[in-house]
């Protein structure tokens, strides 16, 4: 049995800890290739005529002025808090993801090929927080969300982007898009969910395997609860352990022997003994 201010089996701690230096390690790499992607945008502005390369390297400076108040958090102690986590990595993933729908805008509009960076964001997310599929649907879909309002919004103040909005060509190249995009979006909120419950699995198993069981103190038709000590959290808590099959068979037979005793007591085959009806025959 879990106690208050445990995760899973574990202090709070212990997995606020883990969780640090999981974001701390995959940030540091997505920032990295964020970076040097720049040689990317200048091969593109060079040889397919994508406007300024200026605006590509503004985009991303803009995330990496994201990223270093985040990164640098990550490299202290002690591990932040889990809303501040859920607070750091809302910011890094939408940060990119507006990022790239402004790059979008400057190059093809609706039809830019810079949309299946998402996708790249959406894969960094999922290797940085495992979450379970209704987390993960919110969590990697504000960033989703968040790119589209850039790029069609953006038909409001842009006249081309306006107008590629009529045009079947660039709807098509869209379309397409966004079937990349929103199909990486559901299989990593699948994959994410997959990998949240065998993570859980193990953790929960490994917790336990540091309790040491003191005493039984209850025991029911499924099973005991014990007294054990967690000598890392220097505490006692309160854990169920199942019966084995062959152990919960022996129960349910002895069961079975005592009712049968107690009915050869009163003179009744247990077989043949019925309920007494209340009132007088007829």
């Amino acid at each position: 049995m879990a106690q208050p201010g445990t995760i899973g089996g574990r202090s709070a701690r212990e997995d606020l800890g883990a969780a640090q230096i999981r974001f701390r390690r995959a940030l540091t790499a997505a920032y990295t290739m964020w970076a040097g992607f720049v040689l990317i945008d200048y091969v593109v502005v060079r040889n397919l005529d994508a406007g300024s390369l200026r605006d590509f390297v503004l985009a991303r400076v803009l995330v990496i002025g994201v990223a270093l108040p985040i990164l640098r958090r990550l490299y202290r102690k002690p591990p932040p808090t889990e809303r501040v986590l859920t607070i750091l990595d809302l910011s890094g993933y939408t940060s990119a993801a507006l990022a790239i729908g402004l790059m979008c805008i400057e190059f093809r509009g609706i039809a830019s090929p810079y949309a299946s960076g998402l996708c790249l964001v959406l894969l960094a997310r999922m290797v940085t927080a495992q979450d379970p599929w209704r987390r993960g649907l919110l969590m990697s879909g504000i960033p989703v969300g968040v790119y589209y309002v850039t790029l069609l919004g953006s038909a409001l103040f842009v006249p081309r982007i306006a107008a590629q909005l009529r045009d079947p060509a660039a709807l098509t190249m869209l379309l397409l898009n966004s079937a990349y995009v929103l199909g990486t979006y559901v299989f990593l909120v699948i994959g994410g969910n997959v990998i949240w419950s065998l993570r859980r699995q193990v953790f929960e198993a490994r917790a336990l395997g540091r309790y040491k069981l003191k005493k039984r103190i209850a025991s029911g038709g499924m099973g005991d609860v014990w007294v054990a000590y967690h000598p890392g959290l220097e505490r006692d808590d309160l854990h169920p352990l199942p019966w084995t099959p062959r152990k919960a068979r022996r129960c349910a037979r002895s069961v079975r022997w005592r009712n049968e005793k107690h009915d050869e007591g009163d003179g009744r085959s247990p077989r043949s003994s019925r309920p007494k009806r209340s009132g007088s025959a007829r």
